[in-house]
């Protein structure tokens, strides 16, 4: 069905059909046992890392989840978990959110079963965002003026149109968070190109926090991201400062 196997997927079946291999393999390894089949039965299958693929596949992990969401209308969180349990790897959101839309916590539909007004769209969210060059989209709540769309509109669908469909408006993210949705919505074509700016500046325009601790806590609070960590965000608090005294200098 998703034209690879795990060391688990391979155990079950031998268990199932062979259990007397079952008995005698019961000390291996999920790779030792992906290995051993892999070299027994090289001719049919080709071990891809964690994965035992059909020959001449050349399947990744990236590929699995592409081709997972191309063949279906419609996914769930939970059926993402399985492929990553299996695969033991993280879930690759990028793949994910390119090839789909999430239309709640745990749902997500493929994108060309919604389709999107995206000029009015757009107006509706250029008045949103009024003469800010952005806006976290946590702030974003009233869609009943938005157009129809066949399902109703949330926070979760909002960051799938930003990152795929607007014209106007960008995501600039940390990532793509399991529980949740975060980011800013950024005017394409304005000076901030990247979330490390959008934070930069947006820090640099409060007076709500005080130390790194606290700006970790602004940051999340305020929904730009899901987790109070950020390696290296004593380098973010310098350019925040900077960008006072710039601030503090344009006014003089």
């Amino acid at each position: 069905d998703v034209d690879f196997l795990s060391g688990e997927d391979l155990r079950k079946l031998i268990e199932k059909n062979c259990p007397a291999v079952a008995i005698d393999i019961d000390g291996f390894t999920d790779w030792g046992l992906r290995n051993i089949i892999g070299y027994l039965l090289c001719d049919q299958f080709d071990v891809n890392g964690a994965l035992l693929c059909k020959k001449g596949t050349k399947s990744s992990v990236q590929q699995i989840y592409l081709d997972f969401c191309k063949k279906r209308k419609s996914i769930s969180l939970r059926e993402l978990k399985e492929i990553s349990e299996k695969t033991g790897t993280a879930i690759v959101w990028k793949v994910v959110m390119h090839e789909m839309i999430r239309v709640s916590k745990s749902d997500f539909m493929r994108k060309d079963q919604i389709v999107f007004n995206i000029e009015t769209t757009d107006m509706i969210l250029d008045s949103i965002c009024g003469t800010r060059s952005y806006i976290p989209i946590h702030e974003i709540g009233m869609f009943l003026q938005f157009p129809g769309i066949g399902i109703p509109w949330n926070g979760f669908v909002l960051e799938s149109y930003l990152m795929n469909f607007s014209k106007r408006f960008q995501l600039l993210q940390a990532g793509i968070a399991e529980g949740g949705y975060y980011g800013v919505m950024v005017r394409k074509g304005s000076e901030y190109q990247s979330y490390q700016d959008v934070v930069i500046d947006a820090l640099a325009h409060s007076n709500e926090w005080e130390d790194e601790k606290t700006a970790l806590a602004w940051i999340v609070q305020n929904g730009y991201q899901a987790r109070k960590r950020w390696s290296g965000f004593d380098k973010i608090l310098k350019e925040v400062a900077l960008r006072r005294m710039q601030k503090k200098d344009e006014k003089e």
